[in-house]
């Protein structure tokens, strides 16, 4: 019976981890730093799904915070770009690199315009 229920327990964590919250799940006070840690540790833990949605969520909720929501939208065009899917990573790459066209770019983490560059450099012509 030991064995079972140590069995059945493994099975509920396995699937929690699996799990993807929605966008209205995620309480409206999670900041900006819980977000990505979640995000983090979802992506760590094989759920490349769940992190989207968290930096989805930042990308909504700081919409008005340039740099936040482009750190949060390079992270989903890198995610995109490890799972190989070249037809949505190149547009949401390309979204990046014209934020650092305009009058804010100073303002801008240069780190986000050098890293979006070596992704874009691995779609394949």
């Amino acid at each position: 019976m030991n064995k079972l229920l140590a069995l059945c327990l493994f099975c509920l964590v396995i699937a929690a981890c699996k799990s993807v919250p929605t966008e209205d799940s995620i309480p409206e006070d999670t900041s900006v730093a819980e977000l990505v840690q979640l995000a983090q540790t979802s992506y760590d833990g094989g759920n490349s799904a769940a992190s989207e949605v968290y930096y989805r969520v930042i990308q909504k909720r700081y919409y008005d915070d340039l740099p936040v929501r482009l750190a949060a939208e390079f992270e989903i065009a890198h995610i995109k770009i490890k799972q190989k899917n070249w037809s949505e990573a190149k547009p949401l790459l390309e979204q990046v690199l014209s934020y650092y066209e305009g009058m804010q770019a100073y303002t801008l983490p240069s780190a986000y315009y050098k890293l979006t560059q070596i992704d874009l450099k691995k779609i394949p012509q």
